[in-house]
């Protein structure tokens, strides 16, 4: 039964976005007859959802492990761009799974859109995109995502998501310290810690560099497919038009052939009904 706000929350979101008022007014009036005035004017502020949050709420019901294989993938991501434990090799594989999960999503999205009667046109398709990796990626959104509560779609997000993080430096290499000598009776191995510290320091920022490189060659090859797949979309749709085209006119010249060969047995019957005086 309907009686926490999350609850009521969850249930609006399977609202399709075509019967979304009659569904928020209705469980308006629940909440407010099951006693919940602060869930009630809570319901009332939400606006009906766009077909691309619609259907990113209906993924994390219907798609739950494949939503999760993103958020983790995002996660790691992250951790690996910040620089913690990060090698390439880690921050390639988040990036293959972030990617294969996300391909996923948006092709189950598709078929969920044409299943409700909305189309699935590109740029729906785009947004659902966008909404799910900004969501993944984003810890504010991700609890959301996951119940399928979303309210707002995700703006698509990059290394500006880790402008309030703070890179951890790279752990300085342990260095081999050894009394001083009495050839030496003031040698230490702090002078040769900051030298140390400062090349593992560049090291790391070398490795992050690197990580930051890779992230940007795979966003753009992700880009280039984006592009790609558009042009094929938009083709398709053209071809579609002109076979429907196609087919409305074969309709048209099929109905005017119906009419003259009408018109030409109504001709045969008038001929053929005329008497002597009307044929001299």
């Amino acid at each position: 039964m309907t009686t926490t706000v999350e609850d009521f929350l969850s249930e609006l979101a399977q609202a399709p976005p075509k019967a979304f008022t009659q569904a928020r007014n209705a469980l308006v009036a629940k909440a407010t007859k099951l006693g919940h005035p602060e869930v009630a004017a809570r319901l009332k502020a939400i606006r009906r959802p766009t077909a691309a949050v619609w259907v990113v709420n209906q993924l994390a019901h219907k798609e739950r492990d494949s939503v999760g294989r993103l958020i983790a993938a995002a996660d790691r991501m992250r951790e690996a761009q910040l620089g913690r434990g990060a090698s390439a090799g880690n921050l390639t594989k988040a990036i293959a799974d972030h990617r294969a999960a996300l391909a996923h999503l948006a092709q189950r999205a598709e078929a969920i859109l044409e299943g409700a009667n909305l189309g699935a046109p590109h740029q729906t398709l785009m947004r659902v995109e966008t909404t799910l990796a900004g969501a993944a990626a984003d810890p504010d959104f991700q609890v959301p995502l996951r119940q399928g509560r979303l309210e707002h779609e995700a703006t698509a997000r990059g290394f500006d998501v880790f402008a309030g993080e703070k890179v951890a430096p790279s752990t300085p290499a342990a260095t081999t310290r050894r009394p001083p000598t009495a050839a030496s009776p003031r040698s230490t191995s702090a002078p040769r810690a900051a030298p140390v510290e400062k090349e593992e320091r560049g090291r790391g920022e070398a490795r992050l560099a690197k990580l930051r490189e890779d992230v940007s060659r795979a966003e753009a090859r992700a880009n280039q497919q984006r592009a790609k797949s558009e042009e094929a979309r938009k083709r398709v749709a053209e071809l579609t038009g002109m076979l429907n085209d196609a087919r409305r006119r074969a309709t048209e010249l099929g109905q005017e052939e119906t009419r003259a060969m009408s018109a030409l047995r109504a001709a045969h019957e008038r001929l053929q009904s005329a008497g002597p005086h009307d044929a001299r």
